[in-house]
């Protein structure tokens, strides 16, 4: 209701008592989580993503959350590495492939990218986001006849 209402110091503090209370409070350290992140305290925020990721190993979609904290304050190798973990938790899901072929576009690495959205094409050969993703790889490392092959298989 705090935040709702644009009072974030006393809505930080009030998760903050939650979480002093009960420190494994899913929802309370979320929101805490969250709120960091819109007031652009992405260290707050990926300290208590960090947290969450200790009580919750195995949640990929924090994982990956994690890793967004990570590289907007200014953790590049962290964000890595924490999309390699959520990777390696579902290696037949194209998520994490898909965010680390993105982080690494941001970073401007296409040729580690290319990796990445192969991986993704192979697991999603008729999805067209999958394709774009490989030929937006392609295209940045100056292989425009291999991204223009890239053609999405039609469903039977």
């Amino acid at each position: 209701v705090y935040q709702l209402y644009g009072d974030f110091e006393f809505a930080e503090l009030v998760l903050l008592r939650a979480i002093s209370l009960d420190s494994s409070h899913v929802v309370a350290l979320e929101q805490l989580a969250t709120l960091s992140g819109q007031r652009q305290q992405y260290a707050n925020e990926l300290a208590v993503r960090e947290h969450q990721q200790l009580l919750r190993p195995f949640d990929l979609l924090g994982h990956l959350k994690l890793a967004k904290a990570a590289a907007l304050s200014g953790n590049p190798q962290r964000a890595e590495a924490a999309i390699k973990l959520a990777i390696s938790l579902s290696p037949t899901s194209p998520t994490g492939f898909v965010a680390m072929a993105e982080f690494l576009l941001e970073q401007d690495e296409p040729a580690k990218a290319q990796w990445y959205a192969t991986q993704v094409f192979g697991m999603r050969p008729s999805d067209e986001m999958a394709a774009a993703l490989l030929r937006k790889t392609l295209q940045l490392q100056g292989k425009e006849a291999e991204a223009q092959a890239v053609h999405i298989i039609q469903d039977q």
